[in-house]
This record gives structure tokens, C-alpha cells and sequence, in this order.
């Protein structure tokens, strides 16, 4: 968009050739391979948010970068740009990523302390779940999951429903995924000055660990689906 607004500017500002013929063949090439792959992703399932559509941020700074050297008659193009990037940087001090702020501020890095679980479970999985579910013929089924609403899990799989401290575990078929799995003992053991908001943590860790455990008393069928841990309680496991 930077560079179309560069192109645009001095095509209509300077009456001068929006495109140079011997730089047209390049932006078209760009422009094809843009599009082209932003047809295959926007109507995919896969749910990572925006990381998978970063592949096309180069090819846009390369078509900004043209844009630029092209209008040679605004020079304040460049500045522009650094000035918005600028911005944009200071805009998120201090929570960049945990990498850069550990290599940038060290033991002063606020965030350090800061709980993050973006790539423990991604979402598509429970695309496959649904799958291996149907494949075993089960349609009900509790899902003990941290910090996902019911109504993101029934996109998937209609009939799930969430365990819930307000529900009892009743004899059926459940899911544990294994951000609780992982979660709720790393929390328990956690020392409260190693995390930020320790005694939130611990309250979630205290009113999943019960659900966890009863229904682990149930029969185990492994891993499906690669993050979610497969269980059938039955009347005798109460």
C-alpha cells in the first residue's frame, strides 16, 4: 500500500509515468506472486493468525522500495517511512518479542516474568480432532482446555462441550489438551516472584487441577490429533 501510494503520488502530482517500462515487468511479478499466494491463504483453516501471511512482507517492501527510488522528485518519501516505522517501534515499547528484549535490556527486561503460551497449541488441530472423533463415531465430548470460549471449540466440533468447574464430570468421552496438561503443574510449581500475576495463575491451576484428575481416573486412550489426550469415563470410575 506504501508503495501504490508513492506510485500514485507522482503519477498524478508530476504527471510523470507511474511505472518505469523497464521496472513494469518487475512490480507485475510481485504483484502475480502477492496475489497468487493470498488467494491460497485467506480461504485456508489454518488458524495462526497472521504469521502465515508474512512470506508476502518482503515482496511488499520490495514494491515500497521501488515506489520510493522511483519518485526521486519526493524526497521526503524515505522519511516518511523511517518516521512511520519509528513510531510504530515506540509504539510498543517495551513488549517486543521476549528474544529481542532480553538481548536489548537483559536483567532490566521487564517482561521477563511475563507469561506466554502462544505456541504450545495451535488451533487447527482441532480440525483433525474433529476428524479422528468421527472416525471413532464419538459426537459428545467434554474438552478440558485453558482460556478458549465454547464457542471457538463448537466451530469445530458442534456437539463438545466445556469442562467447566460449574459441571460435573460425568460418565462420557473427554479431551485434555496439552496446554493443561503442561500448564496447570507449571504453574502449581512456579515461585511467585518467577511470574508475573502468580496468584491468577495459581487460582486457574487450583480450579482445573480437580477436573483434571477425575477425569484422568477415567480409561486412557492416548493422543489424538496431536495435542489432546483422549479419555472415557465410566460409572465405575466415579
Amino acid at each position: 500500500f506504501l508503495a501504490a501510494g508513492v506510485l500514485a503520488f507522482k503519477g498524478v502530482f508530476h504527471g510523470e509515468p507511474i511505472i518505469k517500462e523497464t521496472n513494469r515487468w518487475r512490480i507485475y511479478l510481485i504483484l502475480l506472486t502477492v496475489i497468487v499466494y493470498l488467494a491460497a491463504t485467506i480461504p485456508s483453516n489454518t488458524n495462526l493468525g497472521v504469521r502465515h501471511m508474512m512470506p508476502i512482507v518482503p515482496l511488499l517492501y520490495i514494491l515500497t522500495s521501488i515506489g520510493v527510488k522511483e519518485s526521486r522528485r519526493s524526497l521526503w518519501a524515505p522519511w516518511v517511512l523511517i518516521a512511520v516505522l519509528a513510531v510504530e517501534s515506540l509504539m510498543l515499547t517495551p513488549i517486543w518479542m521476549s528474544a529481542t528484549n532480553m538481548w536489548w535490556l537483559g536483567d532490566k527486561n521487564i517482561t521477563k516474568h511475563w507469561f506466554g503460551a502462544g505456541n504450545l497449541e495451535f488451533r487447527q488441530n482441532f480440525i483433525e480432532l474433529e476428524r479422528q472423533l468421527s472416525s471413532r463415531g464419538i459426537r459428545h465430548i467434554g474438552v478440558l482446555y485453558l482460556a478458549i470460549e465454547a464457542e471457538i471449540v463448537q466451530v469445530y466440533i458442534p456437539d463438545a462441550w466445556m469442562v467447566t468447574a460449574e459441571k460435573s464430570i460425568l460418565p462420557g468421552w473427554y479431551v485434555v489438551n496439552t496446554i493443561t496438561e503442561q500448564l496447570v503443574p507449571a504453574f502449581e510449581k512456579a515461585a511467585p516472584e518467577s511470574l508475573n500475576g502468580h496468584s491468577a495463575y495459581l487460582a486457574i491451576a487450583a480450579n482445573n487441577r480437580p477436573l483434571w484428575d477425575a477425569i484422568r481416573k477415567g480409561r486412557d486412550y492416548g493422543y489424538i490429533a496431536g495435542t489432546f489426550h483422549l479419555y472415557r469415563v465410566c460409572v465405575e470410575d466415579g
